[in-house]
């Protein structure tokens, strides 16, 4: 996502559907470094572009990108009550 209100640099993103009256964000689990949970406008997780950039090369930065959609889409789905995906 473009920068934007929810935070002032890029970031990627996975977020849920939460219904009318749930709230499923009691223990939010940790997603990995530089990850941030949204609880207030949308409910998901983001990685900002500011975080990415600072692991120390391109192989880094690619795996830190990949390891939190690998995290990201697995917590999000479990807070959601669904099963979580092999990757694999």
């Amino acid at each position: 996502a473009i920068a934007d209100k929810d935070h002032p640099t890029p970031y990627f993103y996975v977020n849920h559907y939460v219904a009318a009256g749930e709230d499923p964000h009691d223990h939010l689990p940790y997603i990995g470094p530089g990850a941030i949970w949204m609880t207030e406008d949308w409910h998901g997780t983001i990685l900002p572009v500011s975080e990415i950039v600072q692991a120390p090369d391109a192989e880094a930065q690619a795996k830190m990108v990949h390891d939190f959609f690998v995290e990201a889409i697995n917590a999000n789905l479990k807070l959601i009550g669904e099963p979580s995906f092999d990757f694999s």
